[in-house]
């Protein structure tokens, strides 16, 4: 059967040139020149609420994003729609303009414009950032047909803040394309370590932070499915062992500077706090203690189990208070603090 489409000429995204898709035998003919409402289509993105009472600044990841688009039959749901065929494949623009409350995006290679639109069909649109996904040491991170796989670095702080928007489906009545909201991968966690008044011959030891190294996830359905059979082990590396006593140690990626973890799920958690303290109190040879901690063992401030949320900073305290000798992880007392994830990066906008 001889196919003919009609054409996508704008996006959130301006599109100015010419690039067509191999149409399949489900699509009608219908000829350019009998739908010329379609000239003209537009996407934007939302942003935060927040982020409307300032100016935007700079969009992250060099402010370009990747689109994905696939065709779906008129009236269907996200639900069950194929992504084997993409007619837009992980295509990079790049941002022009803003609004009060939206970035705007035109294509980095204006030969990858005018997308060829399939008669009978819809539009399912995702994107995400960073655009350039590579799969050097210095990110790990790449993509697989429409799930990105993540892989955390040694140097937690080159992973990225991968970000994303999905599930926007549009038709050929609609000149507007709203990718909505975009969203964080990761969550975020610190850790703290306290002392008060601690027997002076007690030490810390070893204070690390035990994650899943690898993860996938698939844009359509927003599922995360982290691999905790590969770990990575983050450690507080200078300056121990040292005395408790009433100190205060942080565990961070970098100086103020939250690790990237997987969030937790609403049956598992994918990171473990562990502990090792040195009682030297007795003489003689130390007596090594070691705890690991779930995150489930720490409470939150309204008295429930905290949980490593997705777009949330989490800091977890453990405080040790008049250590008895032999009981000094165990007597614990273990808090979360949490805060909403806000103005990440160099760009003034509130991300969910």
């Amino acid at each position: 059967m001889k196919n003919k489409t009609t054409i996508l000429h704008r996006a959130c995204f301006v599109l100015t040139a010419a690039l067509c898709f191999a149409c399949s035998e489900s699509y009608v003919e219908t000829p350019v020149e009998e739908v010329p409402n379609l000239q003209e289509l537009r996407m934007s993105g939302k942003l935060e609420e927040a982020a409307k009472t300032r100016a935007l600044d700079k969009f992250p990841h060099d402010e370009k994003i990747a689109v994905v688009a696939t065709a779906t039959p008129s009236g269907s749901t996200i639900a069950g729609v194929s992504w084997e065929h993409r007619l837009i494949d992980h295509v990079t623009a790049k941002v022009t303009s803003t609004t009060s409350t939206k970035y705007n995006f035109d294509w980095v290679d204006a030969t990858q414009a005018n997308y060829l639109w399939p008669e009978q069909s819809d539009l399912l649109f995702m994107a995400y950032a960073p655009a350039d996904l590579p799969t050097t040491e210095a990110t790990l991170i790449w993509r697989d047909g429409v799930s990105l796989h993540l892989q955390h670095n040694a140097d937690n702080t080159k992973m990225p803040d991968v970000i994303y928007a999905d599930g926007t489906i549009v038709d050929k009545a609609n000149k507007s394309v709203d990718f909505g909201t975009f969203r964080h991968v990761f969550s975020q966690v610190s850790i703290k370590l306290k002392g008060k008044e601690v027997n002076p011959h007690i030490s810390l030891a070893r204070l690390a932070l035990i994650t899943s190294k690898k993860g996938v996830y698939h844009l359509p359905t927003r599922l995360l499915t982290p691999e905790d059979e590969n770990l990575i082990t983050y450690e507080l590396t200078s300056g121990l062992p040292a005395s408790l006593g009433s100190n205060e140690f942080k565990l961070e990626a970098g100086e103020d500077i939250p690790f990237y973890v997987f969030p937790d799920t609403d049956t598992q958690s994918y990171t473990q706090i562990a502990v090792t303290l040195s009682d030297a109190s007795l003489g003689g040879e130390p007596i090594i203690i070691t705890r690991i901690y779930d995150i489930a063992e720490f409470s939150t401030a309204s008295g429930g189990h905290a949980k490593l949320e997705r777009a949330t900073k989490t800091t977890l305290v453990i405080s040790i208070n008049g250590t008895i000798i032999g009981t000094g992880v165990e007597s614990a007392q273990l808090t979360a603090e949490s805060e909403q994830w806000s103005n990440n990066g160099d760009y003034g906008i509130n991300i969910n």
